[in-house]
C-alpha cells in the first residue's frame, strides 16, 4: 500500500467507534435494554400507526419512580419532527406519555425519542406516520428465520439480510414475521444479531415468537432476559385504518392457552367492525394442505389436516376456530411447518402458512416469502407470486434465486452491497432501493462509491444521528455478481492469511479426511473468499472453505493416496486483493502392504492336490547299484 493510503487508513482506524457494535441504529442508538428506564410500547416489533396531526400513546418503564419528560421528537433519516406532548400519568410502574404528531410531518417509519429526567430513551422504527389510512395492506409475510443455524452450508442471516433488502425496495408497505426469529431463545448473539439486521430495514416490522424463540427459556427469563429485551411483547394488537392486526404466542406446546384466548376475544370483540388478521406461528393446518375447506368449530373432530399440535389440545383449536368464525376473522398467518399451506375456510378465511424464508426445508421445497394484499372489503387478491394459485399448491417467492448481503468493515466507514439475481426469481429488479449506512464522525464527502457504481442511477446522503444513511437507486441485470461500496479509503492492502492448523496430525493414505483450519484477516474491506490450494504427485485441487468464525475458515480434504500433500491458503479481499498463506507439507502414513491369508479351504485344496502329483524319485546312485548287481547275477 502507499504511504499516503497507510496514514490515512491508520488515522480512520483510530477514530473514536460509537457505532461499531452494529450497522443499525438500534445497537447505535439505543439504551441498553436492562436498563430500569425505557421505552416499552411502541417498539421495532409492534410499531404504532398514527395520521399526521394525531394522537398516539408511548409508555415508558419507570419501576414507579417520579420522572419527568421534557422533550420529544421523531427521527427518520433526513427528518426530525418535534412532538407536541399533550399529557402525561403514571400507571403504577409506567408512564403513559400522550404525543402528538405535527400536521405537516413527513409520512415516513420514526423512532421515538424522549427525553426523560435528561436521559435520552430511542425506540427505533417505532412510529409509522402516514397521510391517510390505507385502503388495501401490501405486505411481505417472512417465517422461520431461525438465526444461529447454518443450513446447506449457508447461515440463515445470508437468507434474512437478504430478506429485509427486499422488504426495503419491493412494493410493500410492511413485514409481518411469523416466529423462530432465532434457533435457540437463549442464545443471545443470535437475538442481537436478529435485531440489528432487522433494524437495517426502513419500513416496519410487526413480529411474533416461535417455539424456538422460547427454547431453553423459563416463562420469566423469555421476558426478562431474551425475547422480551431483545425483540419486544409476545401479545399484542395494532389497528391500521380499517385493519385489526394481532399477535399471538402459540408457545413451545403449539398452541393458544385459555389466558390468551380470553384475552383475543376481548380484543376482537372490540373491534367488530375492522378487518381482523392474526398471527401465529404454529400453522393450524398440515404442511403441504391446499384448497378450500368447509367445517365448523361444533364439530371440529370432522376437520381433516390439522395440525398435531391443534389437535392434541383439540379444546384450543376449537376455541380458537369459534372466534375466527363468530368474529369473522379474515386471515390467520402462521409459519412452523417449513413448507406451504393455504386453506380457505367456509370461503371466509385464510389460512396462510409460508415456507421457512432462512432454514432446513424438504428436498422438493425452496425458502421463501410471500407479498400479501387484503382490502378493506376483507377481499384478499394477492397470496404470493400473482401467476400462482395459492389453493393449487407452493406459491412464494423463492429467495433462493436472489441475494443481497451486507459486509462493513470495524469501525463502520465501509458499507458493502453484494447483489445477485438468479434466472428465476419471480420480480423484475429494477429500480430498487439500497439504503447503506456508515459513520458520520467522517465527513460525507470523504467517502466515495466504488464497485459496480454504473450501474447506480441516483444516490442521497441522508443524515441520521451518528451516521450517514445513503440512499441508491439502480438497476440489478440478472446472473451477474454485483457490490455496491461505499466507502471513507480505498483498499489496496491484500489481507493476511495463515494455514493455523490441521488434524489429524498424520494422516493415513487412502483412510483420512483432513480437515485444515485457516485465519484469513483483511484489514480494509473485508474477506471476499477464502480457498485452500493443495498439490500431489498427480496434480493440483482447489476446494472451497466454510467461515466457521472469528477469522477462522475450515476446508475439508478427502482421503488421498499420497505420501505428501503441499497446502497454500488463498484469500480475496472485497477489493479484489489477493493474499497468499506459505505453503505447509504434510507427510502421509503409507500402510504396508500384506499379502491377504489364505482362507482355510485353500489351503486345504493346494495339499490335495499336491497329494495327487506325487512321484517318489530314487536318488541317481542308487539305480546305478541296481542295475550293476543285476548285471552281475546275470552273468
Amino acid at each position: 500500500m502507499k504511504k499516503s493510503n497507510t496514514s490515512k487508513l491508520i488515522k480512520l482506524l483510530v477514530l473514536t467507534v460509537l457505532i461499531a457494535i452494529s450497522v443499525s441504529s438500534i445497537e447505535i442508538r439505543s439504551q441498553a435494554a436492562l436498563e430500569q428506564l425505557r421505552i416499552i410500547d411502541p417498539l421495532y416489533s409492534v410499531p404504532i400507526a398514527v395520521i399526521r396531526g394525531d394522537l398516539f400513546n408511548a409508555t415508558v418503564y419507570t419501576g414507579g419512580a417520579s420522572v419527568e419528560v421534557k422533550d420529544s421528537k421523531l427521527i427518520s433519516p433526513g427528518l426530525n419532527v418535534t412532538l407536541i406532548i399533550v399529557r402525561k400519568y403514571p400507571l403504577k410502574e409506567v408512564l403513559i406519555v400522550t404525543l402528538k404528531v405535527p400536521e405537516n410531518a413527513t409520512p415516513r417509519l420514526y423512532d421515538l425519542y424522549l427525553l426523560v429526567n435528561e436521559k435520552p430513551l430511542i425506540s427505533v422504527r417505532s412510529v409509522w406516520v402516514l397521510d391517510e389510512w390505507p385502503t388495501e395492506l401490501v405486505f411481505m409475510h417472512i417465517t422461520d428465520v431461525h438465526i444461529g443455524i447454518t443450513t446447506d452450508g449457508v447461515p440463515s442471516y445470508v437468507y434474512y439480510e437478504t430478506a429485509i433488502a427486499l422488504l426495503n425496495t419491493l412494493p410493500v408497505q410492511f413485514a409481518v414475521i411469523t416466529g423462530d426469529n432465532v434457533d435457540v431463545g437463549a442464545d443471545i448473539a443470535s437475538l442481537k444479531l436478529f435485531r440489528k439486521i432487522t433494524n437495517t430495514a426502513r419500513k416496519p416490522t410487526f413480529i411474533v415468537p416461535g417455539n424456538h424463540d422460547h427454547a431453553q427459556t423459563d416463562e420469566e427469563s423469555f421476558m426478562k432476559r431474551y425475547y422480551g429485551v431483545y425483540v419486544g411483547p409476545p401479545i399484542w394488537y395494532r389497528c391500521i385504518g380499517k385493519f385489526l392486526i394481532v399477535g399471538l404466542d402459540t408457545h413451545l406446546e403449539g398452541f393458544l392457552d385459555t389466558h390468551q384466548l380470553k384475552w383475543l376475544e376481548s380484543v376482537l370483540a372490540k373491534h367488530i367492525d375492522k378487518v381482523k388478521i392474526l398471527l401465529i406461528h404454529h400453522s393450524f393446518f398440515n404442511y403441504a394442505t391446499f384448497g378450500k375447506v368447509r367445517g365448523t368449530w361444533r364439530e371440529i373432530e370432522k376437520l381433516r389436516n390439522l395440525y398435531s399440535s391443534w389437535r392434541e389440545r383439540i379444546d384450543s383449536a376449537k376455541e380458537f376456530l369459534r372466534l375466527i368464525e363468530e368474529y369473522e376473522v379474515k386471515m390467520v398467518l402462521a409459519g412452523h411447518v417449513h413448507g406451504d399451506a393455504l386453506v380457505l375456510y367456509n370461503d371466509k378465511t385464510w389460512f396462510v402458512t409460508t415456507v421457512t424464508t432462512c432454514a432446513g426445508l424438504r428436498e422438493a421445497d425452496y425458502r421463501g416469502f410471500r407479498i400479501i394484499v387484503i382490502n378493506e372489503k376483507g377481499e384478499v387478491k394477492q397470496v404470493g407470486v400473482p401467476t400462482k394459485n395459492p389453493l393449487k399448491g407452493v406459491s412464494s417467492y423463492n429467495i433462493e434465486k436472489v441475494k443481497m448481503i451486507v459486509n462493513t468493515d470495524i469501525n463502520l466507514t465501509t458499507y458493502i452491497y453484494k447483489i445477485k439475481v438468479l434466472p428465476g426469481f419471480e420480480y423484475e429488479m429494477k429500480n430498487i432501493t439500497l439504503y447503506m449506512y456508515v459513520n458520520a464522525s467522517i465527513p460525507f464527502d470523504k467517502y466515495s462509491l466504488y464497485g459496480n457504481k454504473e450501474l447506480i442511477k441516483e444516490h442521497k446522503i441522508l443524515p441520521y444521528g451518528s451516521l450517514h444513511v445513503v440512499k441508491v437507486t439502480m438497476d440489478v441485470p440478472v446472473g451477474k455478481d454485483l457490490k455496491v461500496i461505499i466507502s471513507a479509503y480505498k483498499d489496496e492492502e491484500p489481507p493476511e492469511v495463515e494455514i493455523q492448523m490441521y488434524t489429524p496430525r498424520t494422516p493415513i493414505a487412502g483412510k483420512s479426511s483432513l480437515s485444515v483450519y485457516i485465519k484469513a484477516i483483511d484489514r480494509g474491506w473485508g474477506i471476499e473468499s477464502v480457498k485452500l490450494v493443495y498439490r500431489t504427485a498427480t496434480g493440483i485441487m482447489e476446494i472451497p472453505t466454510t467461515y466457521v468464525g472469528r477469522g477462522i475458515y475450515q476446508a475439508m480434504i478427502p482421503p488421498l493416496r499420497t505420501r505428501t500433500l503441499t497446502l497454500k491458503a488463498i484469500a480475496i479481499d472485497n477489493a479484489g486483493n489477493t493474499g497468499e498463506s506459505e505453503e505447509v507439507t504434510i507427510n502421509y502414513k503409507v500402510p504396508e502392504e500384506k499379502k491377504p491369508e489364505k482362507k482355510e479351504e485353500e489351503k486345504k485344496e493346494e495339499v490335495k492336490k499336491e497329494e495327487e502329483v506325487y512321484v517318489p524319485v530314487m536318488p541317481t546312485a542308487m539305480v546305478q547299484v541296481i542295475l550293476v548287481t543285476v548285471a552281475i547275477v546275470v552273468a
